[in-house]
């Protein structure tokens, strides 16, 4: 419904229907100013509750599906949640309603796809979901897709080399339903029309978010974008872990750089958001350089439980080498900041270093 027509409808549920409101709170006025409304089934609290990404579908268009959705559940009291499982979920083609929050569309089961992020509402025992009656609802929810940009973006459309639907490694993920694969996450085609593409060629790293096509879509894309985000300077986190405490972990320090040796770590990543983790090189050694250039530094030299903060990047890399010459070992290496691989060398202005005697 859209304006007094959702109203009147509204007007004739029962007292006691549940219904949940979006839109803007006002603090001077303590008032709602709602834009939009769902009530009755499709609420949180009328029945249970599977929400994930369909990683795989058993079933063409016109047919009953059956989903394999990866993710959580809440059971209709609200006393019960299970988390990181993968449920099987039962749609009927012409009982189960679909949605999709703010959209009057007229949706059915075709237009959940894999790798669609989903809430499905119906009656759930242990991992099974049965969601094939009148009183059945799935909602369609906004997904992210993060991967690399296999070329500059064309006519509208971004071609990516797919890493993660959501938070989920692309490989867990069977695009294949019967005899028809729906995409190839090596390049999966984004309608990114009306977007900024600024920056964004070969390689780059990108994430959209929106929904998935349809599985009878006549569409020459994949995936609709409603949003396009360049991840390109996106900081690493940074994580190097030595077992036991190396004492041979630093090779050098100055008032601008530290550099590690990281050959003996058991642990030795940087983490990009959404894209997963990398190994840093041992050749040649890992260069942390002090960014001198940002708003706020902290530097923490923790050991024992007693910790060290310091502002100066070079007072921090002074103190470091101090301990190291009278015997401190270092456990561990964290922080965050923009990484070069050709020099193997991250600069940061957050940097946490554990030491041991």
């Amino acid at each position: 419904y859209v304006g007094s027509a959702g109203l009147t409808a509204m007007d004739g549920l029962a007292a006691g229907t549940r219904v949940q409101c979006y839109g803007e709170h006002s603090t001077s006025s303590d008032e709602f100013d709602v834009s939009y409304v769902e009530a009755g089934l499709g609420t949180l609290g009328s029945s249970d509750i599977v929400e994930g990404h369909v990683i795989e579908r058993v079933g063409n268009a016109g047919a009953d599906p059956v989903l394999t959705v990866r993710g959580y559940s809440i059971n209709e009291e609200g006393t019960q949640a299970n988390f990181n499982t993968d449920f099987t979920v039962n749609l009927s083609f012409a009982e189960t309603s679909v949605i999709q929050r703010a959209s009057i569309t007229d949706y059915d089961t075709d237009d959940i796809n894999v790798g669609q992020a989903v809430r499905v509402y119906g009656s759930l025992s242990d991992d099974t979901m049965t969601a094939n009656t009148a009183d059945s609802v799935v909602r369609r929810i906004f997904t992210t897709v993060s991967g690399l940009a296999n070329a500059a973006p064309a006519g509208g459309v971004l071609s990516m080399d797919v890493t993660r639907i959501g938070r989920h490694e692309i490989e867990i993920f069977n695009f294949d339903i019967g005899a028809v694969t729906q995409m190839d996450p090596d390049a999966m085609l984004a309608d990114i029309d009306g977007l900024s593409t600024a920056d964004i060629e070969n390689d780059t790293p990108v994430q959209v978010r929106g929904f998935f096509e349809p599985v009878d879509s006549a569409s020459a894309t994949d995936f609709a974008a409603s949003s396009l985000s360049n991840f390109d300077d996106v900081a690493y986190g940074m994580r190097i872990l030595y077992l036991p405490a190396s004492d041979d972990a630093l090779v050098s320090s100055s008032t601008t750089s530290i550099v590690l040796d990281t050959t003996d770590a058991i642990t030795s990543k940087l983490d990009k958001p959404f894209f997963g983790s990398i190994d840093i090189p041992e050749v040649p050694d890992f260069t942390i350089e002090g960014n001198t250039s940002a708003l706020i530094e902290v530097y923490m030299l923790i050991e024992e439980g007693e910790v060290s903060i310091f502002s100066v990047f070079s007072e921090f890399s002074a103190e470091l080498q101090d301990r190291f010459n009278d015997g401190k070992r270092i456990l561990r290496v964290n922080g965050t900041g923009e990484y070069d691989d050709g020099s193997n060398t991250i600069s940061s202005s957050f940097v946490i270093i554990r030491l041991k005697e």
